[in-house]
């Protein structure tokens, strides 16, 4: 893991977020790389920022507690991400783009990180208004989303939305699904 690496291409998401997607498109790398580079380090800063977070704010909950909701927390967006870049592969035929698994995964991993940048301050500073500022802030992934399906699978614009709508529905779905079977094992367990 690199973190200045994690670091600037998140930041050049914020910043400029079209010139950053034409970077991406153009780097050489293949799916596994992209998840040992990224999608892990991305989701293992996340889960780290809800155990830190849990740590200093919660009364309640066990250290176990909050070890599996830690361990729900590095699972879930790793799991969704690789189960949304097949998704995103598989409809590229119906949204006239390029079918390529490595640029779905780029195109996945991506446009999730500003969302998981948000949600780890969010999770370290649970207080209002900084942890619902976060969470509003989380839509900018949606924005990030739409404007990468035309730099990097050549999506036209008239499909651009579309697409958009159907990616981020199958993520929130599979993102809940995961998220209710395993908090509802970890009640089982505690």
């Amino acid at each position: 893991m690199n973190p200045k690496q994690l670091w600037n291409r998140i930041f050049g998401l914020l910043r400029n977020p079209k010139m950053e997607w034409e970077e991406i498109r153009e780097e050489n790398v293949e799916i596994n790389a992209l998840y040992k580079a990224y999608l892990i380090p991305f989701c293992a800063i996340y889960a780290l920022s809800t155990f830190i977070g849990d740590l200093i704010w919660t009364q309640s909950d066990s250290l176990g507690e909050i070890i599996g909701q830690t361990l729900i927390d590095f699972a879930v967006p790793c799991g969704s991400v690789i189960v949304l870049t097949y998704a995103i592969e598989r409809l590229s035929v119906n949204f006239d783009s390029t079918k390529d698994l490595t640029l779905s995964a780029k195109l996945a991993i991506f446009s999730i990180a500003p969302a998981l940048l948000f949600m780890t301050i969010g999770n370290i500073f649970q207080v209002q208004p900084i942890n619902g500022l976060m969470r509003l802030a989380c839509f900018y992934s949606l924005y990030v989303l739409w404007l990468g399906f035309k730099p990097v699978l050549g999506t036209v614009t008239e499909q651009r939305l579309g697409y958009t709508v159907l990616t981020v529905l199958i993520f929130v779905g599979i993102t809940l699904i995961a998220h209710l079977i395993l908090r509802g094992l970890l009640a089982i367990v505690f």
